[in-house]
């Protein structure tokens, strides 16, 4: 793939997510799911795992960790998701995942994971190279769900209908109306600290903008769920360090629990009643919304100084 803007590798979304639903899987027999991974590169797994937890009937487990729990074993498949292939925690859980004879299949543009897993007979599914790892996250959803479909986990809607809603969508936020209402958005939160929160159902839905506002803007932001919300923890650091907080909830919520302890409140309307489409378009919405907030800050989205000087450092201890 040629290297792309990331405004283009946004654009895409919809179209990568595309693409990696169609990827075609051999049947997979197995009795329970472990989601590896670590930074931009877990929220795949993270998402399609909230898509399920209500209809699988076998457990989905994200991990984030040097290794897979102990119990994992031969009925065990780990799903392995790496951008770079480099990274050390997911290495650490590919070799654990390897020695207690899990079921393996790597999803990864590269790197030391792809070649120890094309060495030990394991399956690689390809990453296109020269994009953002948080911006592959399109094709690591499609992947992941076709992963899904292989062992037997059944979605309830149409996914063809959800990525054309999606591409639809797209359209419009790049349209003169809907670059009115990010603009709107953005100005909302100029000068504040936003506060994501959401349904427990879509929690890695408020995990990625908080992620996207800290990588493309450089900035702090808070998320939660409804049910674990703690506003007394943030409204204390807040007051601290002299910082506004908006309140910025995704979807239906209970107004009388927040509107005390915040002054500014904005609601993202998900604009489908569908758990699926609506966590994408959430996805998209903020997505778009953190790199307008970048223009605006005059930062460039681009550039990870923190997070490589932190992968550098891990490298000198390991």
């Amino acid at each position: 793939m040629p290297e792309m803007s990331v405004k283009e590798q946004l654009h895409h979304f919809p179209d990568d997510l595309g693409k990696a639903l169609r990827y075609k899987i051999d049947k997979i027999d197995c009795d329970c799911i472990l989601l590896c991974g670590m930074g931009g590169s877990a929220i795949s797994g993270s998402i399609v795992a909230d898509f399920f937890i209500k209809t699988s009937g076998i457990p989905l487990i994200t991990v984030k960790n040097f290794g897979v729990p102990k119990w994992a074993n031969n009925r065990t498949l780990a799903i392995i998701s790496s951008y770079s292939g480099n990274t050390m925690e997911t290495l650490g859980m590919y070799s654990t995942a390897r020695e207690r004879g899990c079921k393996i299949i790597a999803i990864t543009s590269g790197g030391i994971l792809q070649e120890r897993c094309e060495k030990d007979g394991y399956k690689v599914i390809p990453l296109p190279k020269n994009m953002q790892p948080r911006h592959s996250v399109g094709y690591m959803i499609g992947y992941t769900m076709s992963i899904m479909k292989a062992c037997g986990l059944k979605l309830h809607v149409d996914i063809c209908k959800v990525v054309k809603s999606l591409k639809e969508y797209r359209d419009y936020l790049e349209s003169e109306d809907g670059s009115k209402l990010i603009e709107r958005f953005v100005a909302s939160l100029s000068d504040t600290v936003p506060a994501v929160v959401t349904s427990d159902s879509m929690q890695s839905v408020a995990f990625r903008w908080k992620t996207q506002i800290n990588e493309n803007t450089k900035f702090v932001a808070f998320c939660g769920s409804f049910s674990e919300y703690d506003c007394s923890i943030i409204c204390n650091w807040a007051e601290k360090f002299d910082r506004n907080m908006t309140l910025v909830t995704i979807g239906r919520f209970d107004g009388e629990r927040f509107g005390s302890v915040h002054d500014k409140h904005i609601n993202v309307d998900t604009g489908s009643e569908d758990l699926i489409e609506s966590s994408l378009r959430t996805v998209m919405f903020g997505d778009y919304l953190s790199m307008r907030m970048a223009e605006n800050r005059h930062v460039n989205p681009e550039e990870v100084e923190p997070i490589v000087c932190l992968k550098n450092l891990l490298k000198k201890i390991s």
